[in-house]
């Protein structure tokens, strides 16, 4: 049977999402979350459905409702999805009558081992066998996983059985909960590889549409997970395997995560983009854009610029003052560029004129990256400048807002919030991570918490717990979610 996917108002649905994410929230930092005030607000938000239910398809990258991403406010809705991809959940049913031990039963089976659930026959037959029946999930279909062999992606050229991206990128995913994190990127890298090796030469589409699955799982992985795999694509970057992925990313998209990488890809990846650029399909702008990563390109500007600066004013003697092209060139050689701020309007100018979606999220993904830079570089207040210049004053129309506050909600990793963490001890820096803190806003702040609840070192917890009551101290609603 179809469920009707139309029950319920967009408002409400979200509003339900919202309620089922603070409710998970609260199960992560309790023991015991039944009778938590928070956990049962949420619990008394979803009781207002009465006996009716709600339906979420669970997409590839969010919920969705009647074909469309259902964006919310609330910042915990991504984790519960990412939750339910993971275990490879095709769709969510909330009934009006859930009872607390029932929301209990499904978030500790968010908990378990991914690949012990498979084995088990998945979250749907986990809840089931529990007598759930609040909360119900379809499943999809789970990979086969007979003795060590790998997944084929293809099995022959005439029957190529292939896994989805969302399979694909599920399956190593699930391996991060107990393998190191460069083991399942080199994993990923070799089934890719196996997948283009199974597909005969002349098969031009099915080399096409497997290089595209890998591709598009690949997008799917945190940004961690990403960094690692192409660190491994650019041991061998000019092999011919490795560079039909690497050739589906622009400029852009690496100089996202140029910073991230190890210096030595650092350097094979800044050579295969000027190989790249020299080639007929070459972007030079592009590759501008990836050496402004690596901070070259600011370098050799300033370094240019002081030359014909010093060539200029030698020449002041020599050349003839009626001279218009020197007249005119002249006393831009006294102004200072601000190349900052410069950056900043030109990302502006980006997301006003960008109407692609694609093209959309590859700007805002440079954005954030810029962001995420300085925040490894301790620059916190360049950090903000950069986040205020795009959120106090949006240059791009209302429409876009879900995927800049996607992008903003996913900015702060655990490896950042580490930074932050270590930052609040110096007394000028901490000032100013608490400020960039604060600009994050709801953000932050769930994101800090959900970190507090992991990490079991007192003294870090007592400094997440600084940071949260300073960075709620400018905006304490997004706190209000959690108490």
């Amino acid at each position: 049977m179809t469920l009707d996917t139309g029950i319920g108002t967009h408002t409400e649905a979200a509003r339900v999402l919202g309620a089922l994410a603070a409710a998970y929230n609260t199960f992560k930092l309790y023991p015991q979350p039944l009778g938590q005030p928070a956990f049962d607000r949420a619990l008394g938000i979803i009781g207002e459905l009465g006996t009716r239910r709600l339906h979420f398809e669970v997409g590839p990258s969010s919920f969705v409702r009647s074909d469309e991403p259902l964006a919310t406010d609330h910042d915990g809705v991504e984790r519960l999805w990412k939750r339910l991809f993971i275990h490879e959940v095709d769709s969510l049913t909330v009934v009006g009558d859930v009872s607390g031990p029932e929301l209990i039963m499904l978030f500790e089976a968010f908990e378990l081992d991914e690949q012990e659930l498979r084995r088990d026959g998945g979250m749907q037959r986990h809840l089931t066998d529990n007598d759930v029946s609040g909360v119900q999930v379809t499943q999809r279909d789970l990979l086969n996983e007979d003795d060590d062999e790998a997944v084929e992606v293809l099995e022959t050229d005439e029957d190529h059985t292939r896994l989805t991206s969302e399979e694909i990128a599920a399956m190593f995913l699930a391996m991060l909960a107990d393998q190191e994190l460069s083991a399942v990127a080199r994993a990923f890298v070799e089934m890719y590889r196996d997948g283009i090796a199974a597909v005969r030469d002349d098969n031009f589409e099915a080399r096409e549409e497997t290089v595209k699955a890998f591709v598009d799982a690949f997008f799917i992985f945190d940004d961690e997970l990403s960094v690692a795999v192409v660190d491994v694509l650019l041991e061998d970057p000019y092999d011919g395997v490795n560079q039909m992925f690497l050739d589906q990313f622009s400029g852009h998209d690496f100089a996202e995560i140029a910073g991230r990488l190890t210096p030595t890809s650092q350097q094979s990846l800044i050579q295969y983009a000027r190989v790249t650029a020299e080639t007929s399909n070459g972007t030079p702008e592009e590759l501008l854009i990836l050496l402004q990563s690596a901070d070259s390109v600011r370098a050799a500007r300033e370094e240019v610029s002081e030359h014909i600066a010093d060539v200029l004013q030698g020449a002041r003697d020599v050349v003839d003052s009626s001279d218009t092209a020197f007249s005119n060139l002249a006393p831009q050689v006294k102004a200072d560029v601000d190349y900052f701020k410069v950056g900043l309007e030109v990302l502006r100018g980006l997301l006003e004129i960008e109407h692609r979606p694609d093209r959309f999220r590859r700007v805002v993904r440079i954005w954030t990256g810029r962001i995420s830079l300085y925040i490894r570089r301790g620059k916190f207040r360049m950090a903000q400048d950069i986040l205020v210049s795009v959120v106090d004053k949006p240059p791009y129309p209302a429409e876009r807002q879900p995927i800049v506050a996607e992008a903003v909600d996913r900015l702060l990793s655990p490896d950042l919030i580490d930074g932050l963490v270590s930052a609040i001890r110096d007394e000028e820096e901490g000032k100013a991570a608490v400020e960039l803190l604060a600009a994050l806003g709801a953000t932050a702040i769930d994101t800090l918490i959900e970190h507090l609840a992991k990490e079991e070192d007192a003294t870090k917890r007592r400094t997440l717990i600084d940071l949260v009551a300073l960075a709620a101290r400018t905006n304490p609603k997004p706190i209000l979610d959690h108490i």
